[in-house]
Order: structure tokens, then sequence, then C-alpha cells
């Protein structure tokens, strides 16, 4: 038996254990028409401007849609949250469409109206992209709000957002989690603890596909989980170690990002 070894050496960057996410969704629980953990009072989108999306998304069954046609930008926030003066935060998440996104972080900070200062914008394209931008916190905080801000877009696409991960830190942290730790859940929905967030962890190949192979550590329940990974080819028996990102797609969990 082999051993393999899947890390990107770019993953490696600000590798630490136990990092700490603030939020992490890939918008798959909705509440009539918006999306659960999103539009706080800093939200300036109009509603009806909100939209789920259901095909062609990047991970699980759904991704939000945020419309905004004109120069100036308007706002996509999230619920409160605990930040804290000092401390640097990364808005991690995968886009795609037409138009312009940026973050923000509302804190109540003095100066500004209590916003910081906006993060360049990015203008997507058709293909989904993951991107991070960094914001500092100026003060401490229990309703902090993190901004998504869109321009430009156009339809049909306009701007779609899915998984959406805010941890503390600029780097690429990775939580080592063994499988059981990434399956075992008494969440009634049957989501991982650590949804969406990147972990390190390994196991033996126990099966393969076409767009991905089963990982197993240990024998009993909870002791293996599926790897979705078009770019790497473990063999049965292969002994592997990765860093991915934990998603949920269609109620089962599984790793990808590899």
């Amino acid at each position: 038996m082999k051993h393999i070894t899947l890390l990107a050496a770019t993953l490696l960057i600000g590798l630490s254990a136990g990092a700490q996410t603030l939020e992490a969704t890939s918008f798959e629980n909705w509440t009539g028409n918006l999306p659960d953990g999103w539009v706080g009072s800093k939200t300036s989108l109009e509603t009806d401007s909100i939209e789920q999306v259901t095909a062609g998304v990047q991970f699980g069954t759904s991704a939000v849609r945020l419309i905004n046609e004109e120069t100036g930008h308007k706002r996509f926030s999230s619920q409160g949250l605990q930040v804290d003066s000092g401390e640097t935060y990364t808005v991690q998440f995968y886009a795609r469409g037409t138009g312009s996104i940026r973050t923000g972080l509302f804190d109540g900070r003095s100066a500004s109206s209590g916003f910081s200062t906006y993060n360049p914008y990015i203008t997507v394209t058709n293909t989904w992209t993951m991107y991070a931008q960094q914001l500092v916190c100026t003060h401490d905080s229990s309703g902090g709000e993190f901004i998504l801000s869109v321009q430009l877009t156009e339809a049909p696409d306009h701007v779609e957002v899915d998984s959406v991960r805010i941890y503390v830190g600029a780097g690429n942290p990775a939580t080592e989690a063994t499988i059981y730790e990434i399956q075992y859940t008494t969440n009634p929905g049957g989501d991982s603890p650590l949804l969406g967030e990147q972990v390190s962890t390994g196991g033996i190949v126990t099966a393969t596909h076409g767009s991905g192979y089963w990982i197993q550590n240990g024998n009993g329940a909870w002791s293996g989980v599926y790897v979705f990974d078009n770019n790497n080819s473990p063999a049965v028996g292969d002994s592997i170690t990765l860093t991915a990102i934990v998603e949920e797609y269609f109620n089962n969990t599984e790793l990808s990002s590899v």
C-alpha cells in the first residue's frame, strides 16, 4: 500500500489547527425568500434583488443571486456576529456571473458611520471562482456585519455567490480533524459540525468514482467520507492525507476543493 499526500503547497500557508470560523454557509437554508444568517440590518439590497439559485450552483443545492445594475454599490450583509478590535478577518467565497463584488465590515467604529474601508472590487466571470479578502476590525461589537457589496450586475446571472466562509486570521487555515469528527453529528438535518470549514484529514481509499473516491479511517460508524476530486486519482488501498472543504451535497457530507 502506498502513501500519497494530496496537499497543495499554497494550502500550507497559514496552516493552523482549530481555526475559528465565525460563519460558514452554502446558502442551503432559506426562510421564505431570504437566506438564513444573512440580510442583516446593514443590507441595502431590496429583498426582491436577493434570489435563490438552484441550477448550476457550486456546492449543495442552492446559492444566492445578488442583483444591482446601478453604478452605486448596494450591500448584502450577514446577521450580527461577535467581532473584536485588532482582529483580522477573512471573507472567503465563490462567485460567478457578470458584475463586481467586494467585501466590507460594519463594526460600529467611530469613523465612517461605523463601516470599514471596502476592499477593491472583483470583476467576476462566468466560471465559479474562489476569492478571499481581509478586513481589520477596530471596534469590539456583538453586532458586527460582514458585507458583500455589489454593483453593475447584468442579467441573466447578475452576481451569484456560494460557500461563504468568514474566519479569524489572514491565512488560509485548516482544522485538523478525523473523519469521525467530520461526520459525527447530532444535528437533526445531518449537517457536519465542521460544515464550511477547511480541514486536514486522511484515511484509506476504499472505493473510487469518476469524480472522486471514498476514504475511511476505522471500522465503526461515521468513519468514512466521500471526496469530490477531479484532479487526483488515488487507487483503492492507498493511504492519503488531504486538505479540503467540508460541504453538504444532497444531504450527504463530502469533502471538496482538495
